[in-house]
């Protein structure tokens, strides 16, 4: 193996591994967020498993999307679909009562949708 292969190899291992080490960092400290944020554990539950669901639904969708497309403009489409369903979200989904504006569990859960469609570009989940 030459050593731009092993150097492409080493950093992608990093990258993934920084990856998993971050999902494994917020449910981590979600608890803590969740009490800044007076968040019950239904809706971090709510928030992590809506971030689960759109990691599994997203590498599904965009890979035939991309055959059909090209992987750039799979691209172009999964990002532009995942920011306008967490701005859609922030605008329109109000907060639960008693909470800061813009603080809510919704656009948190609409956030790891939105993320997880990025990602599915790359063909790999987060």
């Amino acid at each position: 193996m030459s050593a731009s292969v092993r150097t492409t190899v080493a950093l992608l291992f990093a990258a993934w591994f920084i990856d998993y080490v971050d999902r494994l960092a917020i449910a981590t400290i979600l608890p803590a967020i969740g009490d800044e944020f007076a968040l019950d554990r239904g809706q971090q539950g709510l928030i992590m498993s809506s971030n689960s669901l759109a990691s599994v639904v997203a590498p599904l969708a965009v890979p035939p999307l991309a055959s059909v497309v090209g992987w750039r403009w799979a691209f172009v489409l999964a990002a532009g679909t995942g920011a306008l369903v967490h701005l859609a979200v922030r605008l329109w989904l109000p907060a639960p009562p008693g909470s800061a504006p813009r603080t809510s569990y919704g656009p948190r859960a609409a956030s790891g949708w939105g993320m997880s469609c990025a990602w599915a570009c790359c063909g790999a989940s987060p």
